[in-house]
């Protein structure tokens, strides 16, 4: 670790030379005549000249009018512009500039890279969005999935007061029989149904007009 002072210029020679030791080290180098590859920095949607993102690039020289591919997002590189807020034609490894040309706002932390063919980097970029949006939809479904455990326990907690259900039947009788609010029945008659009352009642034989009398034994007229 090396304590330096930007304003004082403090130390920043053995910063350098810190730096270029944990280079050689670690064989850090990169090749500046490949494609270039690199790390969104941040990036943000400016309204005059569109999605704007700063780009650190790692390998490889970015050039304007390179084909980018930045996770799903697509462009072409408008304009760069260096941390001076010059523009410039390249930038090579180690070099941090913003970018114009996205069709969308990446975000911080994607990588980006550049492609020789257009039709590649925009079927990438295609299934791409693909994997994003089947992802969110597999995590909104997940978030809106209910059980009877987390019913019940909401029940328990008292966050659950009503539990509103949709009813479907293959015929329009079945639903009405079902319509209006569930009932504590009472107890069932010996024919199963329960009575108004909820007590049973013990059924007779049925008169000759069908109806039977209170003692529950059928008049002989």
């Amino acid at each position: 670790m090396v304590p330096v002072s930007a304003l004082k210029g403090d130390n920043l020679d053995e910063l350098l030379e810190n730096l270029l030791l944990v280079s050689e080290v670690e064989d850090l180098s990169a090749n500046p005549d490949t494609l270039a590859r690199g790390t969104v920095v941040e990036a943000h949607l400016d309204r005059a000249r569109g999605p704007v993102a700063t780009l650190l690039v790692q390998n490889g020289t970015l050039r304007v009018g390179d084909i980018l591919l930045v996770g799903p997002c697509l462009g072409k590189v408008r304009a760069m512009i260096d941390d001076r807020g010059d523009r410039v034609d390249a930038a090579s490894p180690s070099f941090a500039v913003e970018v114009l040309g996205l069709n969308e706002v990446p975000a911080a932390g994607d990588e980006f890279q550049v492609y020789a063919s257009e039709r590649e980097a925009r079927s990438i970029a295609s299934d791409r969005s693909d994997e994003q949006r089947q992802s969110r939809l597999q995590q909104a479904m997940a978030s809106r999935r209910v059980s009877l455990t987390s019913l019940s326990d909401q029940a328990q907690e008292g966050d659950l007061k009503e539990l509103n259900l949709i009813m479907k039947a293959d015929v329009q009788g079945s639903v009405a029989e079902d319509d209006g609010p569930a009932e504590d029945d009472g107890p069932a008659d010996d024919d199963g149904v329960a009575d108004d009352d909820g007590v049973a009642d013990d059924d007779g034989a049925a008169d000759d007009d069908g109806v039977a009398d209170d003692d529950g034994v059928a008049d002989d007229d």
